[in-house]
């Protein structure tokens, strides 16, 4: 079995663009990819190999962003949308603002981040009838860097694990 890495380094055009590369990981025939989903092209990497991939988040202070990426169902009258200063606890206008707040940080999230990613997506003919996000959300695992006790209530995907925090545990020795 193999596995292949996804860096969050890379730059996604340059990537796809270099044969040479994808020849080289085409001939290892993995199995597997590994993919960080700090990096928004991590959908397009993964997608030209049509191989099952699970996705690392690392981005639980922004939980927005994997609310739109992974599709997570988030409700925005109760979760803070990002620098609104706002808890779990918010009276009817704070809630009424966190929604356009919340709002306005998808729009931006769509428009200006994934805008690029997409016209990658269709120059490149990458499963062009789907949409961007939809390409993100066809991991078969999703690892959440995160403890379920430091996020705020929402429902989780059955294919979501938190990992870390209070989840992680001290490693058992490695046996002879």
């Amino acid at each position: 079995m193999a596995l292949f890495v996804v860096d969050t380094t890379d730059e996604t055009k340059a990537f796809i663009q270099d044969t040479n590369i994808l020849e080289r990981l085409n001939a290892a025939n993995f199995d597997l990819i590994l993919a960080n989903a700090f990096n928004p092209g991590f959908a397009l990497i993964v997608d030209t190999w049509r191989v099952p991939f699970i996705s690392v988040s690392t981005m639980r202070a922004l939980p927005m962003i994997d609310d739109l990426l992974h599709g997570l169902p988030s409700n925005p009258a109760y979760v803070p949308a990002v620098k609104t200063g706002y808890s779990d606890e918010m009276t009817f206008p704070q809630r009424l603002g966190n929604t356009f707040a919340y709002l306005a940080s998808a729009a931006m999230f769509e428009f200006l981040l994934l805008k690029p990613f997409k016209s990658i997506q269709q120059r490149h003919n990458i499963r062009p009838e789907l949409s961007y996000r939809s390409l993100c959300r066809n991991s078969e695992l999703v690892l959440f860097c995160s403890d379920f006790a430091f996020d705020y209530p929402r429902p989780m995907m059955p294919h979501a694990i938190y990992i870390g925090s209070l989840t992680a545990r001290t490693p058992d020795p490695l046996s002879q």
